[in-house]
């Protein structure tokens, strides 16, 4: 499992909580013996894609929280390996490019940078190289249809619509969601 307080998340999905992001203090402790059997499964928290890359290539693990990328590296290894679909869902995020209005860059070329970052092409690299999806929709055209069913993005929308987008949560509860997790890892 990723060593973070994606626990407290993925047992409160179990639990069918719907405020996964502003869980109470009464739903947390509701969250604590599953927690507790959850960690007591745990081969071991990771911290580095490499250690759970590595674990499932081995078979010292069958099964992991995981990202695309290291999905991508296993298959070109030639593990087995395919994504589960739990019913509870698939936790699915979304990053990008900010621009910190402290800097002191150009203007355009911070623009530039941004139009270069979401054009086809770039998506296309993001796609084959990195096996993350992209932005651009164009970008999923000029991938092969082999790629993308190799990394389950061969109906690109159906995984975007079905992906659990989880709000951050708000510091006062993330805090208390990470306090949780360092409790049931410690085992206290």
């Amino acid at each position: 499992m990723y060593d973070t307080d994606v626990i407290i998340t993925i047992a409160a999905m179990i639990k069918g909580y719907d405020n996964l992001s502003t869980l109470s203090d009464e739903q947390l402790a509701e969250l604590r013996p599953d927690l507790e059997k959850m960690n007591a499964n745990m081969r071991f928290y990771w911290t580095d894609a490499t250690e759970v890359t590595q674990a499932l290539a081995s078979g010292e693990i069958v099964a992991g929280y995981a990202w695309n990328g290291m999905m991508g590296e296993l298959i070109d290894q030639g593990v087995p390996i395919g994504y589960m679909n739990p019913t509870e869902g698939q936790i699915t995020w979304v990053c990008g490019l900010t621009r910190d209005p402290r800097g002191e860059a150009d203007e355009q070329m911070v623009y530039d940078f941004i139009d270069a970052m979401i054009s086809p092409e770039a998506g296309v690299f993001q796609i084959e190289v990195y096996n993350y999806g992209h932005s651009n929709k164009l970008a999923f055209a000029d991938v092969s249809e082999e790629t993308l069913q190799r990394m389950g993005m061969s109906d690109v929308e159906a995984v975007f619509n079905a992906g659990l987008f989880i709000p951050a949560s708000p510091s006062e509860y993330e805090e208390k969601y990470l306090q949780l997790a360092d409790e049931i890892k410690a085992g206290f």
